[in-house]
This record gives structure tokens, C-alpha cells and sequence, in this order.
């Protein structure tokens, strides 16, 4: 029986799908649940923020409503590494830092003043206010944090957009994942800049004896970054250590044997002078003999 391939649904469909989701179930003020149990907010909780954590294998992500993104990654060892740090603490319930991902708009929109806005939270914006938010956490099996706003950058000029975060798997290993959309839903070409990033610890950072360090961006395309850990295993470490105990095993044993060679060759030099010396005394008393034998002929 032939099997039929599953089909996997494009991100902009997604991106409009969450983008069009509806409050089937109000709650509040802030929002309430879609027709799929989605966790719609329309506003920013006050206080503490809504939290979305993924965790697979030894991985953990952290997502919250305000933009904050903490992802950690543990080793077979136990030990926690901090990949991105989250910048809002949820006990204190403040801000500790700069956030660890960010995604901005930013142009002149036709107009004479610079406007920027982040995507994650529009509330950080320079002249340009989003008309309004959605933040919707989907849970399993597609978990995910969606961030989606709508701005009027200019006279005539509207779009809508969306931000995914994600924790997946992959054959590597865990993987954060990030995914744009941005739609011009008016007439008129937009023309913007798109800035992303990543706020990393970078190479410099490591810990003594330990075995895990990673670097930043690795640009792909003009769309795509990928942020790479590599992880350097102890066994690599214990296999060149014994291969240096190895080697050192033969230097010693050659060592060994060249000093029994050379103890072997003293021993043969004493050997040949002895014979050297019962030669030259064979060969005297041959003389002496026939010294003698000549006398008596």
C-alpha cells in the first residue's frame, strides 16, 4: 500500500493563519484562547510577562511575552551553558539586561524623520507606534512563540508581521529557530531595512577545562543565519592522551633498546680486543716457535 507524504504547511501560511486567528474564548481585557486552545494576548500582561518554555534532550528555551529569549544548553557532564541569556527576571520581576534577540524595521517611509520599531516588542520604537500587538503561544506538537504587530509607517503605507521563535531538533542537535514574515497590505511598494541579531557571548567566552565553546552569526544567505555551538568531547582528549602515552611507551622502549645495543656493542668491543690481543700473542709465540724450529734444523 502506497503511503501518502505528509504535507508540511509553508511558514507564510502559517504566519497568516496565526496573523487571522481569532478570540474564540475571551478571557479578559488581554485576550483569551483561540479555536485550537492558542493562547491569544492582544496587550502586554502587566507585572510579569506570559512564559512559553520548550525543553528536548538537553536543551532548554525560554520565551516570554515582553521579547525576552533565554536558551540553554546542558552536557553529558552536567554542566549548563548559557547560550542566550534571558533578559527579564520573572522573581524580581525587571528588566536585568539587554535582550538576546531582536528584530527591527526601520526607514524613512517617505517621509523626512527616521522611524524604527522592533517587531518583538513595539513598544521600543522610534517614531513608529505600532496600531496594534497579538502575541499567540502555541502548544504541542507545533509549540511555539508567535510575535505579531501592525503599523501605519506612512501616508498610504500599512504591514503586518510576524515573528516565530521555536525550539526544534535536528541531527546535530537542538537548534533555536527564528522566522520573519512581513506583508505590505497596502497598494503602494514599502521599502524598509530589516535589521536581526543575535546578542551572543561569542568565542571569548569559556570556562577552563571545559569542553564547549561556540561562535556567532554564520551567514548563510541574505535571509538566513545560523548560530553554531561545537563541542569538543573528552574522549578526543583521552584518546591523544593515550596516544601520547603510547608514544612515549615506544620512545622508551627504543631507548631501552638502544642502550642494550650499545651496552651489547661495548661488550663485543671488549670482546674484540680480547681476541685482538690473543691474536697478536698467537702470532708472537708462532714467531717464537719458529724461531725454534729454525735453530734446530
Amino acid at each position: 500500500m502506497k503511503q501518502s507524504r505528509r504535507r508540511t504547511t509553508s511558514f507564510p501560511r502559517r504566519a497568516e493563519r496565526v496573523l487571522a486567528l481569532p478570540v474564540a474564548h475571551r478571557v479578559n481585557a488581554l485576550g483569551g484562547y483561540g479555536p485550537g486552545g492558542e493562547v491569544i494576548y492582544e496587550a502586554h500582561p502587566s507585572g510579569c510577562p506570559s512564559v512559553l518554555v520548550d525543553g528536548q534532550q538537553d536543551a532548554t528555551a525560554t520565551f516570554m511575552s515582553n521579547g525576552s529569549v533565554e536558551f540553554r544548553v546542558r552536557l553529558p557532564d552536567g554542566m549548563e551553558v548559557h547560550v542566550l541569556d534571558g533578559s527579564f527576571d520573572p522573581v524580581e520581576k525587571r528588566e536585568i539586561g539587554v535582550p538576546s534577540s531582536n528584530v527591527w524595521i526601520e526607514g524613512l517611509f517617505g517621509g523626512g524623520r527616521r522611524r524604527a520599531a522592533s517587531l518583538v516588542n513595539p513598544a521600543v520604537n522610534l517614531n513608529l507606534p505600532a496600531r496594534r500587538i497579538r502575541i499567540v503561544k502555541l502548544g504541542d506538537p507545533q509549540r511555539a512563540m508567535w510575535y505579531c504587530a501592525w503599523f501605519r509607517p506612512g501616508r498610504g503605507l500599512t504591514c503586518a508581521t510576524a515573528v516565530r521563535y521555536a525550539l526544534v531538533e535536528t541531527q546535530a542537535g537542538p537548534a533555536l529557530t527564528r522566522e520573519i514574515y512581513v506583508k505590505n497590505t497596502s497598494a503602494r511598494p514599502l521599502t524598509a531595512n530589516l535589521w536581526t541579531y543575535f546578542n551572543l557571548h561569542g568565542t571569548q567566552r569559556f570556562v577552563y577545562n571545559k569542553e564547549l565553546w561556540y561562535d556567532c552569526g554564520l551567514p548563510l544567505t541574505g535571509r538566513e543565519t545560523v548560530v553554531a555551538a561545537t563541542s569538543f568531547g573528552f574522549k578526543t582528549l583521552d584518546n591523544m592522551k593515550a596516544s601520547v602515552e603510547e608514544s612515549s611507551a615506544e620512545v622508551e622502549e627504543m631507548a631501552r633498546t638502544t642502550i642494550a645495543v650499545a651496552e651489547n656493542g661495548q661488550k663485543m668491543s671488549e670482546i674484540s680486543k680480547q681476541l685482538l690481543e690473543h691474536a697478536k700473542n698467537t702470532s708472537k709465540r708462532t714467531g717464537e716457535a719458529s724461531n725454534i724450529m729454525e735453530n734446530l734444523e
